[in-house]
């Protein structure tokens, strides 16, 4: 049946997409016989779940062309396919980027999230301030034309995950898929949703910050060649932190049962 598409918005036959690349999931599945454990902070027990967070969205030319465009070329990125990263005491240097492709590839998994029809996704919110500006439009317009992404609507940060306590090793850490959650940011309003694959860490901050903001808080910048990923632990991020504690409980209570 014909649908229309979330990205060309013509009507066409949809395909299960991922707004967490698929390829991503292969790899966690195929480390684990072809499951992965899903964890959340509601009383839901811990259970194994083979589910990719796929549903109806785009048509197969729309998925070709995020791939295409952005999707390939970033996870290799992530995974140092290219052999351009240093290694640094205060984090992980990118050299010779193509970072406004790296910036459309992170903001088509939050904007893939964000119209997603799955319940795992619900924490992809868009700030309010954006649905006045358009936001949303003006950001599936920036995608599906490879357009100047308006960073008065958005930023992006990206950050290197590490456990001080050692209890998640770095294959631990690359193993965890972490879905799109909102949390507060700075003084004025603003919102960031956050996500975490591969190992580092994500944040759509919206709406954009200042131009001393940007600096100061270490944004990529479209028009850059190199950037930075600052170690940021694991457990002094609040959510993450949360998460283990509602483990912990459900330990406590019958609930740690891995069920598939």
């Amino acid at each position: 049946m014909l649908k229309i598409c979330r990205l060309c918005n013509e009507k066409k036959e949809l395909r299960q997409s991922h707004a967490i690349p698929d390829s991503i999931f292969t790899v966690l599945f195929r480390r684990n016989s072809g499951k992965a454990i899903l964890l959340t902070s509601d009383d839901r027990e811990i259970k194994y779940i083979n589910d990719s967070l796929d549903t109806e969205q785009l048509c197969d030319g729309c998925e070709k062309w995020l791939n295409q465009s952005y999707e390939s070329y970033s996870i290799n990125l992530l995974r140092n396919t290219y052999g351009n990263t240093e290694k640094k005491d205060d984090g992980v240097n990118f050299l010779e980027v193509d970072v406004d492709k790296f910036m459309k590839f992170i903001l088509a998994i939050f904007w893939r999230a964000a119209v997603s029809t799955h319940e795992c996704y619900k924490g992809a919110v868009m700030d309010q301030e954006l649905f006045y500006k358009n936001g949303a439009e003006k950001l599936r317009k920036s995608l599906y034309e490879n357009s100047e992404i308006p960073s008065s609507l958005f930023n992006v940060k990206v950050k290197r995950l590490r456990d001080s306590t050692g209890c998640w090793d770095l294959k631990s850490l690359k193993d965890l898929i972490v879905v799109p959650f909102p949390s507060p940011y700075g003084k004025d309003n603003k919102v960031s949703v956050n996500f975490a694959i591969e190992g580092f860490y994500f944040s759509v901050v919206m709406p954009g910050l200042s131009d001393r903001e940007r600096r100061q808080d270490i944004v990529l910048y479209p028009k850059g060649k190199q950037f930075v990923a600052k170690y940021i632990d694991f457990l002094s991020i609040n959510e993450m932190r949360e998460l283990i504690a509602s483990i912990d409980r459900k330990v406590e209570t019958g609930k740690s049962r891995v069920s598939s």
